[in-house]
């Protein structure tokens, strides 16, 4: 991993039959990468590519990367990179960083393995110290057109405490919600069209993998706290809007701290909206009876 962070070098990917392990695969070797992937259906073992390769990946479940790490980590060389792509970075970092002479980088990309293009995506990198091997993982984004930002760990999980903790469990929130207060098949005839991003939010949550929403909520070691924040926030708002019926002067101190630094995300949502949503299918039972008068 020494000389010029433009050099093309072989990455492993464990993991690499999977959804994002084969998204990381395709990136790596559209970037000029020979790939190589070991998973439970390969005949290349973790070992074999920990031998073969310049960069390894780790891109399996948390409980599973700090694992590998401890079996993986001491057959690793100082010129090699090791990294993942967990969504909690304090426990596989350090981990990591405690199990091998490799250069450590924790890697997060914020987003799926639906991603067609990475081009304007976010990474995010937590190395430990500065490396070749970092220089390299870097620029390779970067040179595909990602948007990378390098941080700490505690950092980083203190970010995804609300990015991705308090943001899934208020989905989840309202879900239920939903579930308990109305009538779910008939919905769709009430939704504005900010509802309606709202319920594909839900829509998706609820058609992924229950475990990860699980592990992004209750293993993040600040989520709580923000949760916790969210609902004592939420009870004064509840009193200012319906008991002392301040809302509107709350909102215009808001807007007046925090509005601008919402207008490019504030645009980009109008133009969605302005080119408008499919309305969703009704089912035939969910059509509202006739009323006369009406």
């Amino acid at each position: 991993m020494e000389g010029d962070p433009s050099m093309k070098r072989t990455v492993g990917v464990i993991g690499g039959e999977g959804k994002m392990g084969s998204w990381l695969r395709r990136f790596f070797a559209s970037a000029g990468c020979p790939t190589l992937s070991a998973d439970r259906h390969t005949s290349l073992t973790p070992q074999d590519i920990a031998e073969r390769c310049d960069v390894l990946i780790l891109s399996v479940p948390i409980e599973a990367a700090v694992q590998l790490t401890r079996e993986i980590g001491p057959l690793l060389r100082a010129d090699q990179l090791l990294t993942d792509i967990c969504s909690l970075k304090r426990d596989i970092v350090s981990a990591m960083q405690g199990s091998t002479r490799a250069q450590v980088v924790g890697m997060h990309p914020l987003f799926g393995p639906a991603t067609a293009s990475i081009q304007g995506q976010n990474v995010i990198l937590c190395p430990i110290k500065p490396s070749h091997g970092f220089a390299w993982l870097r620029q390779t984004f970067e040179t595909q057109g990602a948007r990378v930002t390098v941080t700490d760990p505690e950092t980083h999980d203190r970010t995804m405490a609300v990015v991705q903790a308090l943001t899934h469990w208020m989905t989840i929130t309202l879900a239920t919600v939903l579930k308990q207060q109305l009538d779910i098949d008939s919905i769709e005839r009430f939704a504005t069209p900010v509802f309606r991003l709202q319920l594909g939010l839900i829509g998706r949550l609820l058609h992924q993998d229950p475990e990860l929403y699980d592990m992004l909520i209750a293993q993040n070691p600040e989520g709580d706290r923000m949760i916790e924040t969210f609902l004592g926030e939420g009870e004064m708002l509840r009193r200012a809007f319906v008991c002392q019926q301040e809302g509107a002067a709350v909102l215009r101190r808001m807007r007046s701290d925090i509005g601008h630094r919402f207008q490019a995300e504030m645009e980009r949502l109008e133009a969605l909206l302005d080119r408008g949503l499919d309305p969703m299918p009704l089912r035939p039972d969910s059509a509202p009876e006739a009323n006369e008068g009406f």
